[in-house]
């Protein structure tokens, strides 16, 4: 199962022929099941869950013969560690007067200038003109220094300026699979909480879904980091299934690419 790569690459899922959509149903259905004992068996998941994830990409099968899922998942965390970030980023000495806009974030009236009364008194870097921010890796450059944005993070994580929502969004270019994007108000995406998800998917339709209940986080809530581990095989959650999850993948398994690699 592909991580990198298996959407915008070639011909749509939907598009392909039946035999092609049939093989790749089949060969993720026998993964599942191999992998049963250990996650088990409604998805696979290439990420070693641990318990801390905070994202995590999986794969589940449909309720139609051919038809399946992959499934890029956040928590609310997430999503609220970047609108907080944005949120600092545009009370910088910068010509920006409002954040850039995030799907499913919704921040509170005139919540710029609560921002910045709240953080007058730190020091969040320099002036600065222009701050590129394109997709494509050759215009990447380093994230303006901040020197107090630790403090400036929990200030505002506590303040209650920003709330978002459980989503999830179907999509319709990958490769291989139809994909999806959710976003779901747990701790941490453990194997029983995406097999949750897997039922209130259906529960719902297969269809997407927005919630109408926003959440507030606290800073004791969040991690403000990914939680990238090695990737996994089959072969190797049956042997940390075997071992009682004391297996150790470290010299076996390279993690992922870190954004901007």
């Amino acid at each position: 199962m592909k991580r990198i790569n298996h959407y915008k690459n070639g011909t749509p899922f939907q598009q392909r022929s039946r035999a092609q959509r049939k093989y790749a149903y089949i060969n993720l259905k026998n993964q599942i099941r191999l992998v049963t004992p250990a996650l088990g068996g409604k998805f696979m998941t290439e990420d070693l869950l641990d318990g801390n994830n905070t994202i995590v990409w999986a794969a589940f099968l449909g309720k139609k013969p051919s038809d399946y899922y992959r499934v890029a998942m956040q928590t609310t965390t997430v999503l609220y560690e970047d609108a907080i970030d944005e949120l600092i980023r545009t009370c910088r000495p910068t010509s920006v007067d409002q954040p850039s806009e995030i799907p499913h974030v919704r921040y509170c009236d005139d919540v710029v200038g609560k921002a910045r009364d709240l953080l007058k008194d730190l020091d969040l870097g320099k002036p600065s003109l222009i701050e590129i921010d394109f997709t494509d890796p050759q215009y990447w450059t380093p994230t303006p220094k901040i020197p107090d944005k630790a403090r400036a993070r929990k200030i505002l994580a506590d303040a209650g300026v920003v709330f978002v929502r459980e989503e999830w969004q179907l999509r319709h270019d990958y490769e291989w699979g139809t994909g999806l994007g959710a976003t779901i108000n747990v701790p941490a995406l453990t194997v029983e909480h995406i097999n949750a998800f897997i039922d209130r998917f259906f529960a719902c339709g297969c269809t997407d879904f927005l919630s109408e209940m926003t959440i507030s986080h606290k800073f004791e809530e969040l991690s403000w980091h990914l939680n990238d581990g090695p990737m996994m095989t089959v072969k190797h959650w049956l042997a940390l299934k075997a071992s009682a999850g004391t297996a150790d993948f470290s010299n076996e398994l390279n993690p992922l690419p870190s954004e901007g690699q």
